[in-house]
């Protein structure tokens, strides 16, 4: 799930880096492909921003607040790039689990028995009621995710330096 996550995650952080806030990342605004990769969709309700958050002259301005996965403050028409942090911790709450996530974005995710730990953590502190207790960027929670993967074992072959091999005969080298 961590793996399929990367994508929309990778999206984000490219969609911020543009200075773009999304404002409706939910899973019906996800979509997988044929390839099995997660697609971020979607982006009527995108806000776009100068440098220190000046609105774009001309560019289409909406409100939109969707239940269990939207933040408080998008709610009260402040939005920040933590926002669709947020809408991200409460989108993992439901892949991982199949259950939505607490309709009012001020109650704290609660995750039952046999979820991961680690990845049940990140979600938590992405989808923290206070903007300033979420991840601070994408980039901070695609880090913390990428922590997750862990590398396969792999058993390094014995050294048995140089040898020329003819046939099934083997001849060790020697300098």
């Amino acid at each position: 799930m961590h793996l399929q996550l990367a994508n929309t995650i990778n999206a984000l952080e490219y969609l911020h880096n543009k200075n773009i806030i999304h404002r409706d990342i939910s899973p019906d605004n996800l979509i997988i492909s044929s390839n099995g990769k997660l697609y971020l969709i979607d982006f009527g309700t995108a806000k776009y921003f100068r440098e220190f958050r000046t609105p774009v002259e001309g560019f289409p301005s909406s409100e939109v607040f969707k239940f269990y996965f939207s933040p408080g403050e998008q709610f009260e028409g402040r939005i920040y790039f933590q926002s669709d942090i947020f809408s991200v911790g409460r989108t993992m709450f439901y892949m991982l689990t199949g259950e939505l996530p607490p309709r009012s974005p001020f109650d704290e995710l609660r995750f039952p028995r046999g979820i991961r730990e680690d990845l049940a953590n990140i979600a938590i502190k992405a989808a923290k009621e206070k903007v300033e207790d979420r991840y601070s960027s994408v980039g901070e929670m695609r880090s913390e995710l990428e922590s997750l993967i862990r590398p396969p074992i792999i058993t390094p072959l014995p050294s048995i330096g140089p040898r020329l091999i003819i046939g099934s005969k083997v001849y060790p080298l020697k300098d």
